[in-house]
């Protein structure tokens, strides 16, 4: 690979582009890099296709929140909470402290509800087991699984059937309004959200303490734009063997330097590729709607509709019927170059952990075998039955708009080298030894085994 790119020219694509600000779907930023992906793709005389994606763009802009008190009122510092909702009017009610964790809302009825909120909260559902590590006893950091809360949050529309009138979530983690922007998935609920600091949280907290009632503004105001639109792009490398395909695919939407920089990725691997004599052909996707997945999500759910809905498209390229290509791997890259996190890997098979093992990686690893969906864009890919190996580095902090300190050029330089060893690989193993992509069955993640013929059956 360092014949094709280096740490400090990666480096400076993945910083140039944060500094283009978050790159939410359709927008300013993220219109930029894909002119950006288009200008360099053309230098290399790749073919760039497009797929054109129009919708209705809703960008938060503002929000205040102030709180009423004998002597005036408070403004506190806040956010706008992504894909919520904005107010014509500014709410005006009595503020209600939510202290159910299972967000039942009771008592917040026409209120403006106060839920705190940390990672901790917010930890993910799926399940997954460490199946190779190196060296061997390393394991995912303690939040690894929060990216499913963080792309939806679900207790927003158990609000809204709450009659909850607004929303204020209090971020424990940070004293100051947090930084992330989140929810980055999530479905337009119509109810006002902000999001405030812990100092702000407390603040509140101890208003409340008086025992009085405690009544608060609220607006929040978007930018609604009727026809925004973007592009998934992808670009098609032919191989000798007309029917076997392997996919390279990342999101271009991202908020950061860590969240998200499969693009630099994926544009190392073309030009590396462009002039090889290869027996397969390999097909690069740039997919969009990561921060926009009403727009495509099509049969899919949660944070996986950006590539779920280029499959749909195009199935000619993938799955194998009526003389269609058939997608014998799959290789997603992102969130690269952390140099805090050993490389997280979800793996379909054991034959892709093997491959990903011998393509010699120079930095601890951990792979991964998931049970209930894997995270991020390699899950439609393991959902179609591509055998997909995945990056997936997750922590809270990947989400934060600044992150730069986090990234590593050299680190990326050393994962793009292992990928790049692992496509060596795919090259001289022929399809059934790269194997199927591995679904666990139900009973693996129930409370217990459907094997047994009897259960004893309580309240419970």
């Amino acid at each position: 690979i360092n014949g094709y790119t280096s740490a400090d020219a990666l480096d400076l694509l993945v910083r140039k582009t944060a500094q283009y600000g978050p790159r939410i779907t359709g927008n300013a930023a993220h219109a930029h890099l894909l002119a950006d992906i288009r200008a360099q793709m053309r230098q290399m005389d790749i073919p760039v296709y497009e797929d054109p994606y129009f919708f209705t763009s809703r960008t938060p802009k503002s929000s205040i929140l102030s709180v009423k008190q004998l002597d005036g009122s408070v403004q506190f510092p806040s956010r706008p909470m992504p894909y919520t909702g904005s107010t014509s009017e500014p709410v005006f009610a009595e503020l209600c402290v939510v202290k159910d964790k299972n967000y039942r809302f009771i008592g917040a009825r026409g209120k403006i509800a106060v839920l705190h909120l940390d990672s901790a909260s917010l930890r993910g559902g799926t399940s997954f087991e460490v199946v190779r590590s190196e060296p061997n006893g390393i394991s995912v950091p303690g939040l690894f699984g929060t990216v499913d809360y963080y792309s939806a949050f679900s207790f927003l529309r158990l609000a809204k059937l709450a009659g909850v009138r607004g929303l204020v979530c209090v971020w424990d983690e940070s004293d100051s309004v947090p930084e992330q922007y989140i929810p980055y998935a999530q479905n337009y609920v119509e109810l006002p959200c902000v999001w405030v600091g812990a100092e702000t949280g407390q603040q509140i907290q101890d208003m409340l303490a008086v025992g009085e009632p405690l009544f608060a503004t609220l607006s929040v105001r978007d930018e609604v734009t009727e026809c925004a639109q973007t592009q998934t792009l992808y670009s098609i490398y032919p191989g000798t063997e007309t029917k076997e395909a392997v996919l390279i695919c990342a999101h271009t939407e991202g908020v950061s330097a860590i969240e998200e920089n499969g693009f630099a990725a994926l544009l190392a691997l073309m030009r590396c590729l462009r002039h090889k004599k290869l027996r397969r052909t390999y097909i690069f996707v740039y997919a969009s709607g990561q921060y926009h997945l009403p727009m495509v999500r099509a049969g899919s759910s949660g944070c996986t509709g950006a590539i779920q809905k280029w499959l749909t498209m195009h199935p000619d390229l993938w799955d194998g019927k009526d003389g269609h290509l058939r997608a014998v791997a799959a290789i997603v890259p992102e969130r690269l170059g952390w140099k805090t996190q050993p490389d997280i890997l979800f793996s379909s098979n054991a034959s892709l952990d093997a491959l990903y093992q011998g393509a010699n990686p120079c930095d601890p690893y951990v792979i991964l075998r998931a049970y209930s969906g894997i995270f991020g864009t390699g899950q439609p890919l393991h959902a179609s039955g591509i055998p997909v190996l995945a990056f997936a580095a997750d922590a809270p902090e990947a989400w934060k708009l600044s992150v730069a300190d986090e990234f590593d050029g050299e680190r990326m330089l050393h994962q793009l080298q292992t990928i790049l060893n692992c496509i060596a690989q795919l090259e001289e193993i022929p399809r059934e030894s790269i194997g199927q992509a591995d679904k666990a069955p139900l009973s693996s993640v129930l409370p217990f085994s459907l094997k047994e013929k009897d259960h004893e059956k309580t309240d419970d």
